[in-house]
Formats: structure tokens, sequence, C-alpha cells
């Protein structure tokens, strides 16, 4: 089980998205970060294997970055900011 204290502490958002498959998974991120200000950040639980290229496309393709990442066991987990 994922506990919050282990990755980051205050994150402003939490998305767990374990158990969906692309296109969806990339299309609930876009939705969650729609409304995110600037140094805002994004706690993203995923445990598809391919959500580690969609996060790392995504974040190239818009204004967000990766802070963290954990990708070495699922579940995955990646913190993100917007820049």
């Amino acid at each position: 089980m994922f506990k919050k204290s282990d990755f980051y502490r205050n994150p402003n958002y939490i998305l767990d998205i374990q158990g969906f498959d692309c296109p969806k998974t990339i299309m609930m991120i876009k939705k969650n970060t729609l409304n995110m200000k600037k140094k805002e950040t994004l706690l993203i639980i995923a445990d598809n294997d391919l959500v580690i290229l969609d996060i790392k496309y995504f974040c190239q393709f818009t204004n967000y970055i990766i802070i963290k990442q954990k990708i070495v066991t699922k579940p995955y987990l990646f913190l993100i900011k917007k820049i």
C-alpha cells in the first residue's frame, strides 16, 4: 500500500490511475491538471508500464516537470509540478 509520507508529504493533488490503460490514463492526467496553478504539484499513482512514457511526454509538451519519480516497483509514483 502506498503511504504518502514515503514519497512526498504535501502534494496539492493526488491522482490514482491504477488499473487504467492508455489513452484513459493520459486523459485523466490532462483533466486533473487543467485547473492547476503555477508551482502546484500532482502526485500520480499508476501501475501501467506505458504510463512511464505517457507522463514523460505529457510533461515534455506541456508546462509541467517531473520532480520525483519511483519506477522500480509498482505502483509507480510521479510527482509533477506546473511551471
